[in-house]
């Protein structure tokens, strides 16, 4: 089983599809938060067609290794680090595209290539946005929100907000500790002082996008409540000569659920811009 040693000395568990197919196009596939590579099971048939497939779990999903607390900070960053030990590991050196699910894969994707636009040729997100969404309490917290709520999230004034933490503080909290550990009240308050600032910088401090300028294909579901299709939208409108395709009546897990549409906008794209031929 493939496992390499990150930067932390974590083992992160990865797949190579058509390892030995040096002339096909490459393409990185990044899974969301909570989820595993098994999420695009339903892509892989159609993509190893055309496609040298680069897959990983990242720390603490999947058969990856499951870090301690004082680890899992930074997850989308040290996610990209990792991406980047896995291709020098692979020799990988030319250009490859992304393809990322969720608010976290769509988030590595986006940093990937904001730092290195030089080596991705397209991109393809799905049900995403870039709201980073990388850690357990925010997901906790962004999973407490209303829809209402969570489409005006970004507008909503300070003292607004300063409510809609207060009142979701207890349950993150109850949430983080483990009842059979006594926790001391000055505990209790640098656990809270962090649930806050972890909540701040997720709504003041998420991705720009603007500057990508490869192909870019973001598909979004009409039923979705974790990644509204109104994040597909905005993103659209941040990535110039983006291609914006909403999946009708389904939701977050709309690519396992009616793939044969995903797949179809996804191959129709790819052929668009001619990464791949029609076989």
């Amino acid at each position: 089983m493939p496992f390499f040693k990150n930067h932390l000395s974590l083992n992160v568990y990865y797949r190579v599809i058509n390892a030995e197919k040096d002339y096909f196009p490459k393409i990185v596939l990044v899974h969301g938060y909570g989820s595993s590579l098994a999420m695009f099971a339903k892509q892989i048939p159609f993509l190893k067609k055309y496609f040298k497939i680069i897959l990983f779990d990242a720390v603490g999903h999947g058969k990856s290794d499951k870090p301690s607390a004082d680890l899992q900070e930074n997850l989308i960053e040290n996610t990209v680090k990792d991406l980047q030990h896995l291709l020098n590991l692979l020799e990988i050196d030319s250009k490859f595209g992304f393809m990322g699910h969720s608010l976290f894969g769509s988030c590595v994707s986006l940093e990937y290539t904001l730092k290195n636009p030089e080596m991705v040729s397209f991109l393809i997100i799905l049900n995403g946005g870039t709201l980073k969404l990388d850690n357990t309490i925010r997901n906790i917290f962004w999973n407490l929100l209303p829809q209402f709520t969570r489409m005006h999230l970004k507008g909503i004034a300070q003292t607004s907000l300063d409510t809609i933490i207060d009142k979701t503080l207890p349950f993150i909290q109850n949430a983080m500790e483990p009842e059979e550990i006594e926790t001391s009240n000055s505990e209790k308050e640098i656990i809270k002082e962090k649930i806050r600032s972890e909540i701040l910088d997720l709504i003041q401090f998420g991705l720009d996008p603007s500057s990508i300028n490869c192909p870019c294909l973001i598909i979004g579901a009409e039923l979705d409540n974790f990644a509204p299709s109104y994040m597909s939208l905005e993103l659209h409108e941040e990535i110039s000569d983006s291609e914006l395709y909403i999946v009708k009546m389904t939701g977050h897990f709309g690519l396992s659920q009616i793939f044969q549409e995903y797949n179809e906008t996804i191959f129709n794209f790819l052929t668009k811009h001619k990464i791949i031929q029609d076989k």
